[in-house]
């Protein structure tokens, strides 16, 4: 009979069930030649509960037989083809050999006519693992001519089990251990990009405060130097002088802005601080504070029942504030501005929508929009961060925000905070 062979279901099936015995037997990572403590105590139980001198534990590979542990002699390997096991692997039940020279199966092998060793007394059980696959058989043997009492069978079968139960536990720790490793450098990484996030938000407000000191007073000086200059000129009537002194105004009032809008966008970067805050009051607040904005464009603004949320109150003033902003600077020409600030509970959410009847957000745009300085309408006035301030917002608050249409025309942003904020 030749290893590995199972006429019984065809070639097929048996290349197949070899491939994957030879997988199972990849898992427990037993060739690389570390001794495994345990496996040896086992050998040495073997042998005294067979009353043998030799025992071995025996992995059979595609093509070899390894002893994995030993006593009686130093552990080896053989081709597949010489060893013993190399037929016993194939049958279900322990085979105990009582004088292998007399067996037609084992009087030619090398182990047993003196080519290798001189081997009669056999016995074998084999290693089968929890899915079924044999990995290879725990045997004991002598060059004497015995046989075995059904109590040390037993015990034979029992140690066997034993063997697969350490290789089962040796295979799931080091599973462990690889997952360990596998979170430490996750955790690493983790750790890194954190450490990055916070080098960055500091570069961040660094450039902030560089910006405030170095942008602002110089911009203040031009700012009262082009109003002094302006009433000199509108006293001397001189209309040439006088539009280029309110073009320097009108330009250094839109780098204010900007300045402003960067300033806003940096302060987002920090932890937000979580309180109880009014939104109906908030937002009552923000429309006050628009009110030059709103009543120039003649905007029609409904706010419906707001809830008490936990949030940041600056980062909610800001994010209502850049939205309304944008609601007005995108109204549609053709139509009254109306802009309805709506809010609705889900089990784990607060959902705030603000909607207007404005221009619109192309579909595939929506996404673009919510980056700094994207500008889909460069003759509209603003610096492109109104939206990516108000995405940071939402993000800080551990939150989403989408963009749709509104039914009839128009932007409808949907803000998604949740109701349980991680403390801050």
């Amino acid at each position: 009979m030749s290893a590995g062979t199972n006429t019984r279901n065809g070639p097929a099936t048996a290349r197949t069930t070899e491939s994957a015995r030879l997988r199972a037997l990849d898992d427990y990572d037993v060739l690389s030649g570390e001794r495994i403590p345990d496996l040896d105590t086992i050998t040495e139980l073997a042998a005294a509960v067979c009353d043998v001198p030799t025992s071995v534990i025996n992995v059979i590979t595609a093509d070899r037989q390894v002893q994995i542990a030993a006593v009686g002699v130093e552990p080896s390997a053989c081709r597949r083809d010489d060893a013993m096991c190399s037929v016993t692997i194939v049958h279900p039940d322990p085979v105990v050999v009582s004088d292998a020279s007399a067996d037609p199966r084992f009087a030619d092998n090398p182990f047993v006519t003196g080519v290798i060793a001189t081997v009669r007394f056999y016995a074998s059980t084999q290693l089968r693992n929890p899915a079924g696959h044999v990995l290879g058989t725990l045997c004991v043997f002598d060059d004497r001519v015995r046989t075995l009492t059904p109590a040390q069978r037993h015990r034979l079968d029992q140690l066997a089990a034993l063997v697969v139960d350490v290789l089962e536990l040796r295979r799931r720790g080091q599973e462990l251990q690889r997952m360990v490793a596998q979170r430490e450098r996750t955790l690493g990484e983790l750790t890194r990009t954190r450490d990055e996030l916070q080098r960055s938000n500091k570069a961040l407000h660094d450039f902030a405060g560089i910006v405030a000191h170095d942008l602002r007073n110089p911009l203040a000086s031009i700012v009262g130097t082009a109003a002094l200059l302006a009433e000199e000129i509108d006293a001397h009537t001189d209309a040439s002088l006088a539009g280029g002194i309110h073009q320097v105004q009108r330009s250094a009032d839109r780098m204010r802005h900007v300045i402003d809008d960067l300033l806003t966008y940096a302060s987002v970067g920090g932890r937000p601080h979580f309180g109880d805050i009014d939104l109906a009051r908030v937002a009552a607040d923000v429309v006050e504070d628009l009110t030059t904005m709103l009543s120039e464009a003649r905007a029609e603004i409904r706010i419906g029942d707001l809830p008490t949320l936990a949030a940041d109150p600056t980062h909610i003033r800001l994010l209502l504030q850049n939205l309304l902003s944008n609601a007005v600077k995108f109204r549609h020409p053709d139509r009254p501005c109306q802009i309805s600030i709506e809010a609705a509970t889900t089990p784990g959410a607060w959902l705030i929508h603000l909607a207007d009847n404005g221009i619109g957000i192309p579909a595939d745009a929506r996404d673009k929009v919510l980056q700094p300085f994207v500008r889909l309408r460069p003759h509209v006035e603003g610096t492109g961060i109104g939206l990516a301030t108000c995405a940071e917002v939402v993000r800080s608050h551990h939150g989403e925000l989408h963009i749709t249409e509104t039914p009839g025309g128009g932007t409808t942003v949907t803000v998604k905070i949740p109701r349980l904020t991680p403390a801050a």
